[in-house]
């Protein structure tokens, strides 16, 4: 297959596009640029100014768009860390302090509805994250959503 057929057969649309677009401002709308006037090259250059201008405002819009995203990302993990930290370490605590208890022979070993209490904290981080994220991120909300049938 030749490129000219890859062209045709509309799998290369976005070049064909660009070749499209790149030959119409070399050509300057059919004629050459060294026989325009100076005001016509003066109004092709304000366009092409023009679009650099479009181009960066949109740039800038897209910069500060996935900033804003980035501190909203990083507070939600903010969260879901703290919240692991607050439901997890008690649990890890007690069983430090019984392995150190047990091996230093001292009367310091926490008993079993610490274990009990400590083990139920560290199971409830495993509930609260679906609920975390579903507070702080829209696409997780409509997936839980789906997955839960509550609606589209």
């Amino acid at each position: 297959m030749t490129k000219t057929e890859t062209y045709d057969t509309g799998q290369c649309w976005l070049m064909k596009l660009l070749k499209t677009v790149v030959s119409t401002i070399n050509t300057g709308s059919g004629r050459d640029r060294s026989t325009g006037s100076k005001k016509e090259r003066k109004a092709t250059a304000a366009a092409r100014f023009t679009i650099y201008k479009v181009n960066k405002a949109s740039r800038k819009k897209r910069e500060k768009s996935s900033a804003k995203k980035e501190r909203k990302a990083t507070k939600t993990l903010a969260i879901v860390l703290g919240v692991f930290l607050i439901c997890w370490v008690p649990f890890f605590t007690c069983n430090i302090m019984d392995a150190m208890c047990s091996k230093l022979n001292l009367p310091c070993q926490p008993g079993v509805a610490a274990f009990l209490l400590t083990t139920w904290l560290g199971y409830m981080n495993s509930f609260v994250n679906p609920v975390i994220y579903t507070i702080f991120n829209p696409e997780f909300r409509k997936a839980f959503k789906k997955l839960m049938f509550l609606g589209p």
